[in-house]
């Protein structure tokens, strides 16, 4: 049975996530993690795409992107293709990198754009990879808590906290680490 088609997503907040095929690995190695950053700074320049969250898992990745007048899809193509080209091309290994197509949802500038924001930068917590997301290296919460140069991390969600960078920084630390005490101690929680 064939696929229904995908929505055409313009203009607009997009939450994206694609997993590897079978539950591989998609960064065998530290050199792997920064072949996809790379790429992924490149691809979102090329297309007129602004991150404005990412957090590469083993086997998984999310962003958080914004799209202009381009479909999400041209730019997602691109970018899983050059990835599984890599690592086919460096580990010898043949066919499908990733499962299946990405996922992705449209989300507003709102409370549910911070909702997918701390959900994206908490990742690492969920999945018990640390205890503290700020020493997680594959994520951009590092650039949004000013631990980290990425220019190319859009940060403006920071506006939403407060006016003052400085404030907003606190205010952001703090919005992420009150989830991520939360999953720590969901379980003593809950019982």
């Amino acid at each position: 049975m064939p696929r229904r088609p995908r929505g055409v997503i313009v203009e607009s907040f997009v939450h994206i996530t694609s997993k590897g095929n079978r539950g591989a690995c998609l960064y065998p190695n530290r050199a792997d993690y920064l072949f996809f950053l790379q790429r992924l700074r490149m691809d979102a320049i090329a297309h007129g795409v602004s991150v404005h969250a990412y957090c590469l898992m083993p086997n998984h990745f999310h962003l958080l992107v914004e799209v202009a007048d381009r479909p999400v899809s041209t730019f997602m193509h691109g970018l899983l293709q050059r990835h599984a080209q890599y690592i086919n091309r460096l580990y010898r290994h043949h066919g499908h990198v990733f499962a299946d197509r990405f996922w992705s949802k449209r989300c507003d500038y709102d409370f549910y754009f911070l909702a997918v924001l701390g959900y994206i930068h908490l990742n690492p917590i969920r999945a018990g990879l640390t205890r503290n997301v700020a020493q997680y290296p594959w994520s951009s919460h590092r650039a949004y808590i000013g631990r980290e140069e990425a220019p190319w991390v859009n940060t403006r969600a920071l506006e939403l906290f407060s006016p003052d960078r400085g404030i907003a920084i606190g205010m952001f630390a703090q919005f992420v680490e009150l989830q991520a005490f939360g999953l720590r101690h969901q379980r003593r929680l809950v019982g």
